[in-house]
């Protein structure tokens, strides 16, 4: 029902358009016949109709309108799978979370940072959108079904009232012709084998008027046409947009069959019939299907249009017709590339959705991978530094050598730096200052607290990257990656903080990488962390190791 409901709403959402452009259309028909006016509203009904139409650069519809009618799909496909998306997004991200601790201690962290990201606000839109999708379908057919009781019921009891009532009958043009006490207007009744029903009051010129009138309605087929229309109503209930528009095609259906009638008709004869409408003219009723009544839809106007109706020139007439069928063919056409509301069937729409899904489930998967590939890279680096570290030690220092070491305050706390294999003369120019450092590539950053004595190794890519330091770490570079070691002051040791590295594979593709162990937070393909980080190493200050 959900999926009716919003073709109904797409295709109401496009009547819509469609008919504020008739109204402003209408006013340039303003000196030309009604029947122009009225078939205006073909194209109006179509789209009331028909969920689908043919693509166009003729087309009048605008863009936005058609892709706001393709949205209105697109959500309620999200809203309708909102409830078992939401739980499968649940179950997934916790059966994730434990494969993943399992392989690697970031991923649990990475799994948190994830789903803290959805936004709260998304979620709440999304479930007030189901709501609303689904009790709109629950709504509207309660009121299409209603109002089609009330016309069904109307018109039954109507005919059951004239059938008791009827005096004489007689035909005109075949049509039955019946008379009955009491009517107010004279009128049409019926759709297949249509009556006409005059009251008894009327005299003979008012009747050949009655007649005229009402056989022009039965031969263009008006009570068939209002009665559909008066359907489509019933049908798009909740737009107030397509009742206007039904009153409006009504006036326009009354006034182009007064013009007809009364076609090469002298003055005289118009101001007859203008007397008779308004002497017949109907009490306002409530806007219905049935009966199509002579003395309805504002008769002050019909009198006026009949009064200062005038025979059209050729010009005018040409341009009428010309720019009746321009407005129905561009109304009723689809601009090109834009969808229609029903163009996605329901498997399209389940397949867009799987498509969705497996495109997150791949996101995952690739992520988990480079997070793997991240934790080898890592332990390779490490045991390497470890190893090379090792043998420097070894085959450098001697019993009696010392290498020097300074003082550092981070994040309050005081830290001692040693260098591992000697300084070498750096120089660096700052605010149009030169300043020179014994800078190193490998140190050991140490910190002694309660709990005992804590180490880590530092190094860097080579004497273009010394190692620096500021108040929150120290830092250590190469050409393709930055490292900061930090004070973790819970566990009272030093520890890498924040890495950001760039890899490229075979065909020179590169990718980014960067994760913080403090937050757990991780990202790839984004570069705008590596920036970050380098720009706090150039920041930083040369740890200088001339310094006692």
């Amino acid at each position: 029902m959900i999926n009716l409901f919003l073709t109904v709403l797409s295709m109401s959402l496009t009547a819509s358009y469609c008919i504020l452009f008739v109204f402003l259309a209408r006013l340039l028909l303003k000196k030309a016949p009604k029947t122009f006016s009225y078939f205006l509203w073909i194209a109006v009904a179509f789209r009331l109709i028909c969920p689908w139409s043919l693509d166009s650069e003729f087309s009048l519809v605008g863009e936005q309108v058609a892709a706001s009618a393709e949205n209105i799909l697109d959500s309620s496909i999200f809203a309708e799978a909102s409830g078992e998306f939401q739980a499968d997004s649940k179950n997934s991200t916790a059966a994730d979370s434990e494969k993943v601790t399992a392989s690697f201690d970031l991923q649990a962290q990475s799994g948190t940072s994830e789903a803290s990201a959805v936004s709260t606000f998304a979620r709440d839109f999304t479930d007030s959108l189901a709501f609303l999708l689904h009790l709109g379908a629950f709504v509207w057919p309660i009121g299409v079904l209603l109002l089609f009781i009330h016309c069904l019921f109307t018109c039954l009891c109507l005919k059951k009232r004239l059938k008791a009532k009827v005096v004489e009958t007689n035909f005109y043009h075949s049509i039955p012709v019946k008379i009955v006490p009491g009517l107010d207007t004279p009128f049409v009744l019926g759709i297949i084998k249509p009556v006409i029903y005059l009251p008894d009051t009327i005299t003979a010129e008012e009747k050949q008027i009655c007649l005229a009138h009402e056989y022009t309605h039965i031969s263009r087929r008006d009570p068939l046409i209002k009665q559909a229309s008066f359907l489509l109503c019933c049908v798009h209930w909740f737009n107030p947009l397509v009742w206007l528009a039904f009153y409006l095609m009504s006036q326009d259906m009354e006034m182009s069959c007064d013009e007809i009638t009364l076609h090469h008709n002298a003055t005289a004869e118009r101001k007859v019939y203008s007397q008779t409408l308004l002497r017949l003219s109907g009490k306002e009723r409530v806007v219905s299907g049935c009966p199509l009544s002579f003395g309805e839809n504002n008769v002050k106007a019909r009198i006026r249009n009949i009064m200062n109706y005038k025979k059209p020139g050729f010009w005018i007439l040409l341009f009428s017709i010309l720019f009746v069928i321009f407005c129905v063919f561009g109304l009723t056409l689809n601009p090109i590339g834009s969808k229609t509301v029903d163009s996605l069937s329901n498997e399209e729409a389940m397949e867009k959705q799987l498509i969705e899904q497996e495109k997150k489930a791949l996101e995952a998967a690739i992520a988990e991978k480079q997070l793997i590939e991240l934790r080898k890279t890592l332990e390779a680096e490490i045991a390497q530094l470890e190893r090379e570290l090792e043998n420097q030690e070894l085959q450098q220092q001697t019993p009696q050598e010392k290498f020097p070491s300074v003082y550092l305050s981070i994040n309050g706390q005081t830290i001692l730096v040693e260098t591992q294999e000697g300084t070498y003369s750096y120089e660096e120019t700052r605010e149009g200052q030169t300043l020179t450092a014994q800078a190193s590539i490998f140190c050991k950053a140490s910190f002694e607290s309660a709990q005992g004595n804590s180490s880590i190794t530092i190094g860097s890519a080579g004497t273009a990257y010394p190692i620096r330091y500021d108040d929150e770490g120290i830092y250590a570079a190469g050409g393709h990656f930055v490292a900061k070691y930090s004070l973790n002051v819970s566990d009272q040791q030093m520890v890498l903080s924040e890495y950001a590295t760039e890899n490229f594979d075979s065909d020179d593709n590169v990718s980014y990488i960067y994760f913080n162990l403090e937050s757990g937070e991780i990202h790839s393909d984004e570069d705008a962390y590596l920036k970050q980080l380098l720009e706090q190493y150039g920041n930083a200050q040369v740890l200088d190791f001339s310094v006692p």
